[in-house]
């Protein structure tokens, strides 16, 4: 099984090196590729946010560090893999907007 980049759609062997890349790749867009909100702070704003998907963003950013409800972790998880998972059907956000010195490229999924 492999998962898929949610950001660039890049595709991983593991779970660890999707989560290398993440952190190394895309933990400061100054946009949240779920809800497009201009954020300062990416890792604090997922964190902060309830949904699935922004969750599975905090799970790549960090491995949930700071969560303390284990059953809400192993969700969490469980949740990321299926939905980073290839050849998952599932359209994972709908825009992704990456900052080029104050010009936006906007992608579609």
């Amino acid at each position: 099984m492999g998962f898929n980049c949610p950001v660039c759609g890049k595709a991983f062997g593991s779970m660890t090196g999707l989560r290398k890349h993440f952190r190394k790749n895309h933990s400061n867009l100054d946009r949240c590729p779920v809800c497009n909100k201009k954020v300062n702070n990416l890792a604090k704003h997922v964190m902060r946010m309830k949904d699935e998907d922004h969750q599975v963003l905090w799970y790549l950013y960090n491995n949930l560090r700071g969560l303390r409800n284990k059953e809400l972790k192993t969700r969490i998880r469980m949740i990321a893999k299926e939905k980073l998972s290839r050849g998952s059907t599932e359209v994972h956000f709908k825009s992704i907007i990456f900052s080029f010195s104050n010009n936006f490229a906007h992608f579609k999924f």
